[in-house]
């Protein structure tokens, strides 16, 4: 997709001759185009709405454009909108002040349209590029964050329970288990027969009492874990188990659970 389809030039210029060719020359590439002549109300209007782009006068009636640049900058919602000056003066000074107040360029008047076009087209790019590597740094920064509390999760999962062994390694597995993934309830149970059987059970800060789930556990995601190795809801868990009368007491809303298997891959728990 063209940056024309998408991006929208605001020029700001008491000139009017200056306004319609600009306007012609922008909105017949494709750009959307937004004119202004008074400074005052081109930054509430840049507040209200902010363009992809400014054109802007440095010779305004109200208020120069070195102080709308410099008002725009400083404001953390606008201080990114590339500008670029629009100007009679050909005093290098001028044109050191205007960039250092953060301007990407200037255009000379009398302008010609190509090199508008050429500069106009050449700063959205680097925006969208800059766009581009904000959001894959802002991704990038997450993902190593979520690597980060993965490799501390699993740290302290180990550390918590690797000198345990027997009836305490249990209690100690699903407290740092529950700590681990930040969730209210986790239960390691065994199954004999037709029955589970808690080893250990967590809910929400403490250990509570193990329970038995007897025959009719056939309508709870425990029976999917068994039969199929493993089964994850992420939602609404009491509304597909109805009839699981622990999920509803608990109010679960989502639910991970996984077989524990023996050497001969069979589920024992």
């Amino acid at each position: 997709m063209s940056l024309t389809n998408n991006s929208t030039v605001l020029v700001i210029d008491d000139n009017p001759t200056n306004l319609e060719v600009l306007h012609y020359a922008l909105t017949e590439v494709g750009y959307e185009v937004r004119v202004e002549i008074d400074g005052y109300n081109a930054l509430n209007q840049i507040e209200l709405q902010p363009p992809d782009l400014i054109l802007l006068d440095v010779m305004l009636p109200d208020i120069n454009g070195f102080e709308i640049c410099q008002q725009l900058k400083a404001n953390p919602c606008t201080q990114e909108i590339p500008i670029i000056f629009m100007t009679a003066l050909i005093n290098i000074e001028d044109k050191v002040t205007g960039l250092s107040l953060g301007a990407v360029d200037y255009i000379t008047k009398p302008f010609q349209q190509e090199e508008v076009l050429a500069r106009v087209s050449l700063h959205l790019k680097m925006r969208h590029l800059n766009k581009t590597l904000e959001i894959r740094n802002s991704q990038l920064q997450k993902e190593i964050e979520e690597r980060q509390k993965t490799e501390m999760a699993l740290h302290n999962l180990v550390s918590g329970t690797a000198s345990l062994m027997g009836k305490d390694f249990f209690p100690a597995f699903v407290k740092h288990l529950a700590a681990s993934l930040e969730v209210n309830y986790v239960f390691i149970s065994e199954k004999k027969g037709e029955i589970l059987e808690t080893l250990a059970f967590w809910s929400v800060d403490r250990l509570s009492p193990n329970f038995t789930y007897k025959p009719e556990f056939t309508f709870t995601p425990c029976k999917i874990v068994l039969e199929q190795g493993r089964c994850f809801c992420f939602s609404k868990v009491r509304e597909q188990f109805p009839q699981d009368i622990g999920l509803q007491e608990l109010e679960v809303d989502s639910y991970l659970g996984i077989a524990l298997l023996n050497s001969n891959q069979e589920p024992i728990g």
